[in-house]
């Protein structure tokens, strides 16, 4: 109650003092006369040491409401008024950083003061203005915070989830740090997901996937140039969240696909043969080394499309020997040399003897480094690490 009094109290003040300017300007544009003779004068500050800021005399909650009314009454129309309005609300809520605790809490602690200010000059905002402060434009900002990413949503669903992501802030600091962990990190998160899932539709649920979960912040990310309708049909073709989060849409570095059949099926309807080939490499770790690699050298992008083609070409037909068993015959490991022989003269021919070297030893540090070659370990591939 105190805190929705100081609240109010603020709000009022500054309300006052803003329609005190309104009323006087609209009074004497109607009346241009000289200024009253008892209107303070402000004397000109040449001490070069900026004045002491005073704080706002408060008033009652009814003192604004008369005069928000005289403010009309005066001659302003009603979107004036409310512009006179909304100039109160810039002010926020009285915090002091408590810098004796850590970042985490600190800012947990920051958010939840704004939003409990945010509630309360909204709940007086309805109160003086009435319900139509919602849908008024000079008020857009307080009543729906989230509108820059989820521009589709209403107030209510806006704030509700503004408030439930601050639950999971609370929950996080209050029970992860003797309580599972990662595990329970992970339990929360779902709960405050199903939460959300909850106040919203269920195509709401999938355009707020679409923008905010961390599986579509990977999918954006991942080097592949989306356009909007290519991103959305990815997203759904992929399953959402959980495909993206736990099948994974890359590729290894044999060229193989890291995800199932079905979802790579679904994504290639979806972009369709020719970007669903760019999306491809776009996602090999294979081709991003090969790119680092050209990159480095100044070797043309056709050469490196041609080696990563003949690369992934190779790799099919290793797969189709290896898969008459683990045992294989001296005539199938002689046709796995030759084809090893074969890879590695169309590569050295594109590239050259050098930076081959470098993508072979890049692939395979164990291999010794014969003419000097800087490895070259582009973002996703690190020296060692299994293929999948």
């Amino acid at each position: 109650m105190q805190t929705t009094m100081m609240m109010r109290a603020v709000l009022c003040a500054s309300l006052a003092a803003n329609i005190g300017l309104a009323i006087y300007a609209a009074q004497t544009a109607k009346s241009p006369k000289p200024a009253h003779a008892d209107a303070p004068v402000v004397a000109a500050n040449t001490s070069g040491v900026a004045p002491a800021t005073t704080q706002p005399q408060t008033i009652t909650w009814r003192e604004a409401k008369d005069a928000y009314s005289r403010a009309k009454a005066a001659g302003l129309d009603e979107p004036l008024a409310r512009r006179v309005l909304a100039a109160s609300l810039q002010a926020m809520p009285d915090w002091t950083e408590p810098y004796w605790k850590s970042p985490v809490t600190r800012e947990t602690e920051r958010q939840q003061a704004e939003f409990d200010f945010q509630s309360a000059l909204r709940r007086d905002l309805v109160e003086l203005v009435g319900p139509g402060a919602v849908d008024e434009l000079a008020f857009r900002s307080l009543f729906f915070p989230l509108a820059a990413k989820l521009p589709f949503l209403s107030s209510e669903q806006q704030i509700g989830i503004q408030e439930i992501k601050l639950q999971e802030q609370r929950r996080l600091l209050q029970e992860s740090g003797g309580h599972g962990g990662f595990q329970h990190a992970s339990a929360i998160f779902q709960d405050t997901l199903q939460q959300i899932r909850k106040i919203l539709s269920e195509e709401q649920f999938f355009e707020y996937e679409l923008r905010v979960s961390p599986a579509a912040q990977v999918l954006a990310g991942n080097g592949f140039d989306f356009t909007e309708e290519e991103f959305r049909k990815v997203f759904r073709a992929s399953g959402g969240q959980s495909a993206i989060r736990f099948q994974g849409l890359g590729f290894t570095l044999t060229g193989q696909p890291n995800g199932s059949d079905k979802t790579l099926a679904a994504i290639e309807t979806a972009l369709g043969p020719q970007r669903f080939a760019e999306y491809r490499r776009a996602q090999d770790p294979t081709f991003k080394l090969l790119a680092a690699i050209g990159a480095d050298r100044g070797i043309e992008p056709g050469a490196i499309d041609k080696a990563y083609d003949i690369i992934v070409a190779t790799a099919a037909r290793r797969n189709q020997i290896h898969a008459g068993g683990p045992l294989m015959t001296g005539a199938q490991r002689e046709s796995l040399k030759n084809i090893e022989s074969e890879q590695q003269a169309e590569l050295s021919k594109l590239l050259g003897p050098q930076a081959l070297e470098v993508f072979n030893q890049s692939l395979n540090p164990q291999l010794p480094v014969m003419g000097g070659g800087a490895l070259v370990r582009p973002r996703g591939i690190v020296a060692g690490a299994s293929p999948r």
